[in-house]
Parts: C-alpha cells; structure tokens; sequence
C-alpha cells in the first residue's frame, strides 16, 4: 500500500502542485470535485517527498488528504470519496512512518486501516488484499517500535496472513505481510523473554513456503524451525529445517561461486549442525558438522565474510574431537590456524565496549562484526596463566555483560564465560575468593534466558566449583545445593542418556558419602 513511487522531475512536479492549487481555488468550498483534487495534490507532494526527501512535503501530503476527508464528508452518501480519502492517508501516514519513523503514524494508520476493513472496498476500486497487506505492515512497525500489545499484534499479524493465503493473492503482495510477520516475530524474540516462536507463526510460514515457494521463505521457516529446536532438541524440527536448507543448496548447479541465498543456506545449516553436536555429542552428529563446515568453507571466501575464520576454528575443534574420542587422523588442518594470536587483545575490546556506550545504543550482539569478534574473544579468556592478563579476562567478560540487553538470551555468553575465568583465576591463584566469585557468576547464570541444552552445562561448571569449595570449607548449604543440582542434571531430557546417567551415579555416590538423605535417585528417560 505504501505509494512512493515518482517519475516526473522535480520541475514538472512544482508545476503539477502549482496547476493543482490553482484549479483548488477556482472551486467553491462544496464543489465536490475538490475532494477528488485534494487527493491529486497528496499524490504530487507525496512524489516530490520521493524526489527532494523533505518531510515537509508529506506533511502536506497527510494535510491535504485529511482535507479531502472533511470536503467530502458533508455530501459524499455513497462513500466513495471518503473511502478513497482514508486508504490515500493510511498510505502516507506509511510512508511517512517508513522514511521518518514517527511512531504516532503506526497507531493512526491503523486506525483508518480498520475502518476500511469495514467498507465494501472491492465495489469502490479498492484491494482488499492491498489494505490487509498494509495492515500487517502497520501492525509490524508498532511492534518494533514497542508500543501496543506485542504478543497481541503479533497474533493478529499471524491471523490476517493466514486469511492472505487463502486468498488468490499474488507472491509480489503476499511477500511484505510475510516479512512483516517475520521481522515483528524476530523483534519479540530479541526483546522480550519469551523463549520459543509460536507455533501459530511457524504454521503460517510452512503454508506460505507450500503454495508461495521462494527461497526467502523457506530460509526464514527454517531459521524459525532451527531457533525451536535450539530451544527443544527436536530431531523433527532439526530434520525439517536441514531439509529446507538442502532445497536451497542444491537449487543452483555453480556450487563453487553460490549466490546469495545458497551461501546463507550453507552457512545455517552448518550453524544448526554445530548445535546439533553439542546437544547430542554422538558420532552422526559429531559427522554431519564436520561435513556442513567443509562445505561452507568449500565457498570463495571474501574480505567481508565475518563468519569464515570462526567456522574454520570450530571446524579444527571438531576435527580434534574426533581424533580423541574415536582415533580418526586429522587431515586438511595443515591449512588452518589457531586464532589464539589473533584475538585482540582483552583491553582494547573493553575500550571499544566503553567507547560505543557513550556514542551507539545498539546492543553488540546486534551488530555481526561485533557479535562475532566477542563470541570468538570468550573462547580465549582462560588461554593464559598470567593473572595480569586474567585480570584483563574477567574485567572483558563484565563489561561485555554489562553491555549485553536485559532479558536476553546473548547475557549468556559473557556470563558463562565470567564464571569460567573466575574458576581459572582461582585454579592459577588458589585465591577462594576467585572460588565464590565464580560459584556466584554460575548461580546468576543458570537465572537467565539461556536454552535449555545449555543450562545442563553450567550446572556441570557449578557442580564443579561448589566441590572445590566443599573440600576447603564443608560448609553443609553448599552440599544441599549440590544434591539439588545433581537432581535437576539427572532429570534433564534435553541431555543424552548417557549423561543423565553419570549425574545420576555421581549423584548417588555423592550423597552416600556425605551421608546425605537423597541417596537412591531416579533417572528419568
């Protein structure tokens, strides 16, 4: 619905609005072709807001429209001026809100959105399928500029898309109500502490791809089905999402130079492998993410290709695991590097963190440069001994925690990661204060947004700290937490079997010798 389409120069547009004018003043006040003219006049402001970028310009637009509204109320019995008059300000007010981002204009679009819903737009030249695509459009910048009811606008959004698709709607239409719900869906995830995307929106999505295949859907559908089985473990969601991403891949022959859509679908899918391992940790799994990460890499690299050395690492880790644990040789590592010398320095990224508070307000892990240098920095901050530059770790790790969004799931790195040096810094010191420190960074931990496969791996860390601690102080509250947390980590389907199956022995040995009461514990498969 959005109209900001220009054609003519700026020249014949000033002489188009002088003409306009003109022919305005020669009509009575009642004439009621005024109406019809005022709409011609927003029209030609509209086109030269496109031209000059004045928001000047659409202000005259959106006056001009409200004007056509009020002539034409008086006598308009048929409706038809005034239902033109609303669809053209619901237009401006959109395209004033896309190019000037004034929240009033989301909720008032709206407004009149839902007053044209009401009105036989069909018989009166309109689309109905142009003002619902609108409508979700106008419902999608209200959530990204945080007002209204989110969860609410969102179910909306889902409902209106799903009557779009039953309709006979062209792909070209269809498609910005579909982003629309995906970038509104993507905001609620990042803001708020709602863990999973609902199940109403993946439904939405696997519609579109069926009847409206486009390699952007299918990509986005398989990035909602990746984020849910993050959250889940689901072999079904992970199966499904690997299988839209195996269509993308393989629609194009030239793999040695993919395009966009494939290269993106490459490096997903090797992403999704990656959490696939580290949930399962079993042969198949542990091959597939060998496999995916050679063929992203198998893509030319490029000199903005942040991704690239960061799946070049995680591919030589998961190259030595293997080696480890099953005694296979590695081979093709001659070529890759360990990054260790690489990593700036702890000091300038607290710098850089400090020095972009003060001046951007956007959240690091929002920015992929910056997302991906600190992900690749938080794997090195127990690589010294020296605890100088310890001391340099753990100040990074509080800063970049302290930059990180409430309520988000990104605190979880540097958290982690801070109760991890912390116990480094203990282990080098001796210092139990280093102990309680990271004990502290752990229990705080295991209190945010993080995914559910995670959450059994700082209780393992805290587990292990606290019988640290036990062994210097006895101190019977850290053994009540223990055996606390030996229940959870028994309990937890989200872990293999196997592991369950360790906490639950340890658990049971643990207790026996401390002659705790929680001695005979269950294991829940």
């Amino acid at each position: 619905m959005s109209i900001l389409l220009a054609i003519d120069p700026i020249p014949e547009i000033d002489h188009n609005i002088s003409h306009c004018r003109c022919i305005l003043l020669s009509l009575a006040c009642s004439d009621p072709l005024r109406s019809s003219h005022l709409r011609d006049l927003a029209l030609l402001y509209n086109s030269r807001c496109v031209q000059s970028g004045l928001k000047e310009d659409l202000d005259r637009s959106i006056t001009s429209c409200t004007e056509a509204i009020f002539v034409a109320s008086p006598w308009d019995k048929a409706g038809q001026d005034t239902v033109q008059g609303f669809y053209l300000l619901a237009s401006m007010l959109q395209n004033r809100l896309q190019l000037f981002n004034q929240s009033s204009d989301a909720w008032y679009s709206l407004e009149y959105l839902r007053y044209l819903e009401s009105q036989p737009l069909e018989a009166l030249g309109i689309s109905t399928n142009k003002v619902k695509t609108s409508f979700v459009v106008a419902l999608a910048a209200q959530v990204r500029l945080g007002i209204g009811n989110v969860a609410q606008d969102i179910e909306e959004m889902t409902i209106c898309c799903r009557n779009l698709l039953a309709s006979d709607i062209p792909h070209l239409l269809l498609r910005p109500a579909i982003q629309a719900l995906i970038d509104a869906n993507d905001v609620y995830y990042k803001q708020s502490n709602a863990s999973e995307y609902p199940e109403e929106v993946i439904e939405c999505l696997w519609e579109a791809n069926k009847w409206h295949y486009s390699h952007e859907f299918s990509s986005c559908l398989a990035v909602l089905l990746s984020l849910h089985f993050q959250e889940t473990g689901s072999m079904e969601d992970y199966k499904e999402a690997v299988t839209l991403y195996d269509k993308i891949i393989t629609s194009e022959s030239n793999r040695d130079c993919p395009g966009p859509h494939v290269a993106r679908a490459l490096h997903n899918s090797a992403s999704l492998a990656l959490d696939r391992n580290c949930i399962y940790l079993n042969p198949e799994s542990l091959e597939e993410a060998i496999y995916r990460h050679h063929e992203f890499l198998r893509i030319p690299s490029s000199d903005d290709d942040l991704y690239r050395c960061y799946f070049t690492e995680e591919l030589e880790s998961l190259m030595r695991t293997r080696s480890r644990n099953f005694g296979v040789s590695i081979e093709g590592l001659s070529g890759i590097h360990s990054l260790d010398a690489e990593v700036t320095s702890f000091p300038h990224l607290i710098a850089s963190l400090r020095a972009r508070s003060t001046t951007d307000k956007t959240d690091w892990w929002s920015v992929p440069e910056e997302r991906v240098n600190h992900l690749r920095a938080l794997k090195f901050v127990c690589r010294t001994k020296d605890i100088l530059e310890i001391g340099e770790a753990i100040e990074y790790c509080q800063v970049l925690l302290a930059a990180s969004r409430r309520s988000h799931f990104s605190l979880f790195y540097p958290a982690n990661a801070l109760g991890k040096v912390l116990f480094h810094a203990f282990r080098c010191t001796g210092s139990k204060g280093y102990l309680d420190k990271s004990i502290t960074a752990f229990c705080d931990t295991l209190k945010m947004p993080i995914a559910k496969w995670d959450r059994f791996h700082v209780i393992m860390y805290l587990l292990r700290a606290l019988s640290v601690r036990i062994d210097l102080s006895h101190d019977q509250k850290d053994i009540d937490e223990i055996m606390q947390l030996y229940s959870l980590g028994s309990k937890d389907t989200y872990m293999n079997p196997q592991e369950r199956l360790w906490v639950s022995y340890a658990w049971a040995e643990y207790a026996r010798h401390n002659g705790h009461p929680s001695g005979k514990p269950l294991v829940y498969f």
